[in-house]
């Protein structure tokens, strides 16, 4: 809810892996054949968020939540294509949405994914959600805590210069997790005394839908009786848990082939500019990557 996509990174590795090949002369019909070498190499490839994403699903703490909606497309006037969701007859469509059983209370909570393809390299961690009556017995924290598991197994997988996952080359040397510490209230989600009914009616595979009813303070301040924790209490909980601030985020950078100049587009809403909400990193050692230059470590 914070930040704005950035480029696409398969376009935009297989843009500089063609013309590294062109110009070092690979192949012999120029940039078309390192286009398609470049290409070839992908498809023998993986993103470790795919890898993540396929642990994730294998581990017996987490269970995603099934919608009514999957995605199709529609066709414009003018012939293009755009995006639409389709209503399923059952409930069967998958969603980046997911159930943490925590085995210490058999309570849960729901974290939400969102699957972002131009980030290879790093995993989204939007929503931790635990009802208030649960509160303060530490289910977000073992949540979290569960998917840095996670995150560290596939993240010493990159490093292995020699791994492969299902025959294929893992694309990055790293995987972080990371979020932005964006408090918000879900009035929508209320567990009850019963078990809860919307876990059942939500429909979780269309986001906006799963998050209409949310409230956040990307755009203005909530009000306190709607959150357990301001911002900054939520930063510094994170803080606690290995998470750490980066701020080479601010702007995305891309070349602009119409104007010949590189155009900067800012990765953060207005609020978090003016009151200092940085994005957060875990590992803390993957973080680096993420300075401005001047705040990197010798």
């Amino acid at each position: 809810m914070v930040f704005q996509r950035g480029s696409n990174l398969d376009n935009d590795l297989r843009r500089f892996q063609a013309y590294r090949d062109w110009c070092m002369g690979a192949g012999t019909d120029g940039p078309d054949r390192a286009i398609d070498n470049a290409l070839e190499a992908m498809k023998k490839s993986v993103c470790p968020t795919e890898v993540f994403q396929r642990r994730l699903a294998q581990d017996p703490r987490f269970e995603m939540l099934l919608g009514t909606s999957a995605k199709g497309a529609s066709t414009n006037l003018d012939g293009s294509l755009r995006e639409t969701w389709v209503g399923l007859p059952s409930r069967t469509g998958k969603s980046e949405f997911h159930k943490f059983l925590d085995t210490d209370t058999e309570k849960w909570a729901i974290v939400f994914l969102p699957e972002h393809r131009e980030h290879c390299c790093r995993v989204h961690l939007q929503i931790v959600w635990v009802d208030e009556k649960w509160g303060g017995l530490g289910i977000a924290t073992r949540a979290v805590k569960a998917l840095q598991e996670i995150t560290l197994q596939v993240d010493e997988m990159c490093r292995d210069e020699e791994a492969t996952y299902r025959d294929r080359t893992i694309r990055c040397s790293e995987l972080s997790l990371w979020l932005a510490p964006c408090c918000f209230s879900a009035p929508d989600w209320d567990v009850g005394d019963d078990e809860p009914s919307f876990l059942t009616e939500v429909d979780w595979s269309n986001p906006d839908k799963a998050t209409k009813g949310i409230l956040d303070d990307s755009g203005e301040q909530l009000a306190p009786e709607l959150t357990r924790l301001d911002w900054r209490g939520l930063r510094d909980w994170y803080k606690r848990l290995g998470f750490v601030e980066v701020d080479g985020l601010d702007y995305s950078e891309e070349w602009n082939e119409e104007h010949l100049r590189v155009v900067r587009h800012p990765m953060k809403r207005p609020r978090s500019f003016e009151i200092g909400r940085f994005p957060m990193f875990w590992p803390p050692e993957n973080a680096q990557g993420y300075m401005k230059e001047e705040d990197k470590e010798e």
